[in-house]
């Protein structure tokens, strides 16, 4: 596996001032969520974890240490095929080198110009889960929600990014009727 949990060992969320903005993300999702405890995941993700008061439900928060779509992609399913989510919802925070991944069902040479991306050194991988076609580097942090299908609130888990902007950085955003993040009435987040 590519997580093992180590228990008792503490692990403490710095905050410098010049942090970048997927951090600053980070931390202000970390508030919103009120996901206050603290324990280490060894090599590949840290993780933060509390208890949800009145539930037996335990939040985890779990921050990919990689860059490398495989590995990132490995952890994703790790934590899919290995936890609970009965009774422990899990986030995911990760980043990826540039790459383009593809959606479970599609076509990668109808999705991109596979021989481009191969000569720019752009790696190419499919996720397990649906969806469309995406570009990823540093510059953009990717998030994924664990909880059990039928507690599954697309809105609810957009609502906590909203308020991570708002918090942090004053931004107000909306969630449309596609459920996009837009700020500013037009840029997606």
């Amino acid at each position: 596996p590519f997580v093992q949990r180590k228990q008792g060992i503490p692990f403490r969320f710095n905050m410098p001032h010049a942090m970048s903005s997927s951090a600053r993300l980070l931390a202000a999702v970390r508030r919103c969520a009120s996901l206050n405890g603290a324990r280490r995941i060894a090599r590949y993700a840290s993780t933060y974890s509390t208890h949800d008061s009145g539930s037996s439900i335990e939040k985890s928060v779990f921050i990919s240490q990689s860059t490398d779509v495989f590995v990132n992609l490995a952890l994703e399913h790790w934590l899919y095929r290995n936890f609970d989510f009965s009774k422990h919802h899990v986030l995911l925070f990760w980043r990826n080198d540039p790459c383009v991944v593809f959606g479970r069902h599609q076509n990668p040479w109808l999705e991109c110009n596979v021989q481009a991306a191969e000569k720019a050194d752009i790696a190419l991988a499919r996720r397990n889960s649906g969806g469309g076609t995406v570009y990823h580097d540093n510059g953009n942090l990717n998030l994924t929600f664990f909880t059990p299908r039928e507690k599954y609130n697309r809105r609810y888990n957009l609502n906590i990014i909203t308020n991570a902007l708002f918090r942090q950085w004053g931004l107000k955003s909306v969630i449309n009727e596609r459920e996009d993040i837009l700020i500013n009435g037009d840029c997606k987040v």
